[in-house]
């Protein structure tokens, strides 16, 4: 019994980080597009490398001028 639990924990680890994975932007940061990416706007920690925020958004201008 301990080792089906030990295999499905292990399992979801696994599922977890493929997931991860496939949501990190690459060599970019949130803040790279984000619509409050300056000083005066955001005054997070995580600024400007943050990888998760909660007060994140997309900036349109951005958007547009890396396409």
């Amino acid at each position: 019994m301990e080792l089906i639990v030990v295999a499905i924990l292990a399992t979801v680890a696994s599922l977890l980080t493929l997931f991860a994975a496939r949501q990190w932007p690459g060599d970019r940061f949130l803040c790279d597009t984000c619509r409050f990416n300056n000083p005066d706007a955001c005054h997070k920690r995580d600024r400007p490398t943050a990888i998760v925020c909660a007060s994140y958004r997309t900036n349109a201008n951005v958007e547009q001028i890396s396409k």
